[in-house]
């Protein structure tokens, strides 16, 4: 058999093995000689929000002048999204090379990293390789015992909105979920948190903070000020004296917005430079697929890749105030998930469901999702589909308001079969 290529041994590496633990990632990047203590970090952690939060501060940080890095989890549209600098993913042929570094390094330091510990170590390469100033990086699992977490030069740590999803890997609770995120604090960091947490989950943030001799920083709703352009898909936002139009919708990522000015703000006391025009550039010019996404207009077509109850309520909350009811929906999900919370959230917004199983290992049976969806709403239309591209052909048919949801492995096969045939508006 001969030896695979180094970026297809990446892809293939396992999700998860062992106990939880920084020593494998340590190890490889003793061996790697620690790039990721060449730059500054921006890190951030939580269970929802940490993808919309990472691109908007990178995308501020490219405007200020900074020469910054990206790490997403997971990928949407190309594996390669994982490795950004500037907004532009890594080549190919950079990919290959790096790739191949880490598994040669691996081989030597006598350690098996799981996928993400070597997709980390790849982009951590690939920053110190290229000349960062800084990167944003966005957890892949918890905090504390995260491949990303082997940084020492966190200059802001942010914990988006934290709520019930991995229980079984985190804990069954949000405070234990909350303590496990908040690991990404460091001494002399600047913490910032979402402002919309729950207050066992904000008296967890504060007490770890304390821990550090510092004061959590927590965006001022009182000076948030905000509403919704529909017929634009905008949303059009105050924050202080910051005024700028969101390119998302929701108010959950009116919040998330908030909280990067806030993070920005502690990269200024930080020796940062980054003025008003290149935040309001940064967060006007963002694009990031799948988080409410808006394919069409008149009838609307959504996708969006929420896979926890947290984000389908945010979802279907956003829904409400700017899509008429009834809606088309097709979902797939994830067999490990909290499927029955994220149903009773989106269901009663439906009129008609598709049913589909995301082309992956952990996704749940169409004839398994047909069983929650009727236990929660008995009398709702449903449609199972065995074949992704004939549901997406059915759903852009449809003559009324659609969306997609319930996973961001879905969102990712199905968008370029949404865009096929692009409708006009």
């Amino acid at each position: 058999m001969e030896p695979i290529c180094a970026t297809e041994w990446l892809q293939t590496l396992p999700a998860m093995k062992g106990k939880a633990g920084l020593e494998r990632m340590q190890a490889l990047m003793e061996q790697l000689g620690n790039p990721q203590d060449s730059y500054d970090v921006v890190h951030l952690a939580g269970t929802n929000g940490k993808g919309t939060c990472a691109s908007l501060l990178s995308n501020i940080l490219v405007k200020a002048g900074y020469r910054t890095g990206l790490t997403i989890s997971p990928y949407v549209l190309d594996f390669r999204e994982r490795f950004q600098i500037n907004g532009v993913m890594i080549s190919p042929q950079e990919l290959e090379a790096l790739a191949d570094r880490v598994r040669t390094a691996a081989q030597k330091a006598g350690v098996e990293p799981v996928q993400f510990e070597a997709v980390t170590a790849v982009a951590f390469l690939w920053f110190a390789q290229q000349g960062c100033d800084i990167c944003v990086l966005e957890t892949g699992l918890g905090g504390r015992w995260d491949a990303t977490n082997v940084v020492k030069r966190t200059r802001v740590a942010g914990i988006t909105r934290i709520d019930l999803d991995h229980t079984g890997l985190l804990g069954n609770t949000r405070q234990q979920i909350a303590a496990e995120k908040a690991g990404i604090l460091k001494p002399g960091c600047i913490p910032v948190s979402y402002p919309q947490q729950s207050p066992e989950v904000m008296q967890v943030l504060q007490q770890a903070a304390e821990k550090l001799g510092t004061e959590l920083r927590v965006p001022d709703l009182a000076k948030l000020h905000w509403h919704t352009d529909a017929q634009k898909a905008v949303t059009r936002m105050e924050y202080g004296e910051v005024s700028c139009v969101l390119p998302f919708l929701g108010q959950h990522q009116v919040y998330n917005a908030a909280m990067v000015i806030q993070m920005v703000q502690g990269l200024r006391e930080c020796g940062y430079a980054i003025p008003d025009t290149a935040l309001v550039q940064g967060v006007e010019t963002t694009r990031f697929a799948a988080r409410i996404e808006v394919l069409n207009k008149h009838p609307w077509l959504i996708l969006d890749g929420c896979h926890n109850p947290a984000g389908a309520k945010a979802l279907a909350d956003t829904l409400k105030q700017w899509v008429d009811a009834p809606i088309v929906g097709l979902v797939g999900v994830m067999q490990d998930k909290q499927v029955q919370p994220m149903l009773e959230a989106m269901l009663p917004l439906c009129s008609k469901l598709y049913l589909v199983q995301p082309d992956t290992p952990r996704s749940m049976p169409v004839s398994e999702l047909a069983q929650l969806v009727q236990a929660v709403a008995p009398t709702l239309p449903i449609q199972v589909e065995e074949n992704l591209k004939q549901a997406a052909q059915k759903l852009l048919a449809e003559q009324a308001d659609r969306v997609v949801f319930g996973s961001l492995y879905l969102a990712s096969q199905i968008r370029p079969l949404l865009q096929e045939n692009p409708q006009q508006e």
